[in-house]
């Protein structure tokens, strides 16, 4: 059998579980179950798969949207305060430097306002959900966690809100 293919994992049971094109990075498999190799790609590999991922923040954003359980609270657009995280598989965009490969940020924080200011709200919860289903359909991240805070709404109180996370991380 072929000695198996071990590329600066600095782990060495560490296996490439195909050949990379030149642009993309390089994944690993953390087991040698079922493998076959046929010239310098691998076959087939039942091995389970790692992979990299990014986490890309965007912290305090300033959006303004009509929230609140009473309707007098709802009469006047208030402002919120948004963190987001979105887990995106490693991407080119660390090679690349080109923002065609990642996602951009300019734009989430756009739509986000956009949708905002259009939007009506009585609970926070109900923000948050709306924001990370946007994010998650329109933007295509996997993993997000939304963080919705409402400026001194309460007395003695800075700030009340929901952080939330939907999708599925990578193990």
């Amino acid at each position: 059998m072929p000695e198996p293919c071990k590329r600066g994992s600095g782990n060495p049971n560490a296996l490439l579980t195909r050949m990379p094109k030149e642009t993309e990075p390089i994944r690993y498999a953390a087991s040698m179950k079922n493998v076959s190799f046929m010239g310098n790609g691998l076959e087939s590999c039942e091995s389970t798969i790692l992979f990299d991922m990014d986490t890309i923040f965007l912290q305090e954003i300033k959006a303004r949207t009509r929230i609140g359980v009473p309707e007098w609270e709802r009469l006047q657009p208030q402002t919120v305060l948004l963190d987001i995280e979105l887990g995106m598989p490693h991407s080119r965009s660390c090679q690349s430097d080109a923002i065609e490969d990642t996602i951009d940020y300019g734009q989430i924080v756009n739509r986000l306002r956009q949708q905002l200011a259009e939007s009506s709200f009585r609970l926070i919860e109900a923000l948050a959900e709306h924001i990370a289903q946007i994010l998650l359909d329109e933007f295509g991240a996997p993993w997000v966690k939304v963080r919705v805070a409402k400026p001194g709404i309460l007395p003695d109180i800075r700030q009340l809100g929901v952080s939330i996370e939907r999708g599925k991380k990578p193990d």
